[in-house]
């Protein structure tokens, strides 16, 4: 999946560099004659394809519009280990979710 380490997003023969990341992903979908490499088959599969969101439409909550205070967040990773108590606050503020304190 690409060129490493230079960055170029090659498709599957080798040779073709693709611009669109959208396509590009497209290109490397997982087809059904290749190893398995999921637990378990869910979700749209080749040939079948993914379907992209429009992104015009969507709307996207922003890092300033949170109902999580940073002392809610401190709250939440009271009980997590020091050394990663700041990333878990960084998480659950990120994602405005107190649950987010639990996978740590």
């Amino acid at each position: 999946m690409g060129s490493y380490p230079d960055g170029q997003m090659l498709a599957r023969d080798g040779s073709t560099i693709m611009e669109d990341t959208n396509k590009f992903g497209i290109e490397w979908q997982v087809h059904g004659t290749e190893p398995m490499l999921f637990h378990d088959l869910e979700g749209v599969r080749y040939p079948m394809q993914c379907q992209m969101p429009d992104m015009v439409k969507r709307s996207h909550r922003r890092l300033g519009e949170t109902n999580i205070t940073h002392e809610d967040a401190e709250l939440a990773c009271a009980r997590v280990e020091a050394a990663d108590r700041d990333a878990c606050i960084f998480d659950v503020l990120a994602t405005n979710s107190l649950g987010m304190a639990g996978s740590y």
